[in-house]
């Protein structure tokens, strides 16, 4: 077995879920913020992170923050566990 740093993709599940409830297809919530449908999809199936720039609109459109929609890289996120 080989282990490499890669990580492997997280699915962005609260940003489906945000798109879902509003009955928004990819390609709907594409055209809404000025993307592609395959952007979309990576950010969903969490391949990549939507830039500065499609993050703000996607939290103006949704009314929410970056936390919330799941758009904080991994490495950022806050980690409550006592140091050692």
């Amino acid at each position: 077995m080989v282990v490499t740093g890669k990580r492997e993709p997280s699915p962005n599940h609260k940003l489906k879920h945000e798109r879902e409830l509003r009955g928004w297809s990819q390609a709907k919530l594409a055209e809404k913020i000025g993307a592609s449908c395959a952007t979309v999809n990576r950010w969903e199936q969490g391949v990549k992170l939507p830039t500065p720039s499609l993050r703000e609109r996607l939290c103006s459109l949704f009314g929410k923050n970056t936390e919330e929609l799941g758009l904080l890289p991994r490495d950022s996120a806050i980690d409550n566990k006592p140091s050692l």
